[in-house]
């Protein structure tokens, strides 16, 4: 994943740092993501996350050693949501990917799969992607990780919530296709 961080805070003139980030950089750096409230919301459905999920899967089967997912735009902030984050990046561009990724990542926990990626979408006793004003979406992504939040937003409230029905829909396929490869594993191995 390739992060192309702007840091303006101090300087008059635009500075532009581009890194290649991993999960794995994710985890050992405690880095942090926050959506700001003009982003629109989530609208990736199953289709997208199951289209992504595919391609991941053959990458993995041609065995390359990198998949790009695109650019995420994004610029360092001093105030952190999230206090136990190294540093906190708001996402300017790229939400979609970045949240599809962290609903993957929730997909490996639901699935039972214990791998590093599983554990992305945590940092510490928080999510690692946060949403500034969207108290319903923050409050579901914290009942998926299983962290404690004010509210946990009822099934019927999801649905018909147009910041959290896709959220659902894109976990659901994503765990959905994360169980029936394991199933197919398992089967190849007996």
């Amino acid at each position: 994943m390739s992060l192309a961080v702007t840091n303006n805070a101090q300087r008059s003139v635009s500075q532009v740092e581009t890194k290649v980030q991993t999960p794995h950089d994710l985890l050992i750096n405690k880095i942090a993501f926050e959506i700001p409230s003009y982003q629109r919301p989530y609208v990736w459905g199953g289709e997208g996350v199951l289209k992504l999920l595919q391609d991941i899967e053959q990458a993995f089967i041609a065995k390359e050693h990198q998949y790009y997912i695109g650019t995420v735009l994004s610029s360092k902030l001093s105030k952190k949501a999230n206090k136990d984050a190294s540093v906190s990046f708001e996402l300017i561009d790229g939400q979609q990917r970045m949240t599809t990724l962290m609903l993957i990542a929730i997909a490996f926990k639901k699935a039972n799969v214990d791998c590093e990626l599983s554990n992305v979408a945590i940092l510490a006793h928080f999510s690692r992607v946060t949403f500034s004003i969207r108290e319903m979406v923050q409050g579901l992504l914290c009942s998926w990780t299983d962290l404690e939040f004010t509210h946990k937003p009822s099934d019927e409230d999801i649905h018909k919530n147009e910041y959290t029905k896709h959220l659902a829909e894109a976990l659901n396929t994503a765990t959905s296709f994360i169980k029936e490869i394991r199933k197919d594993r398992k089967k190849g191995e007996a």
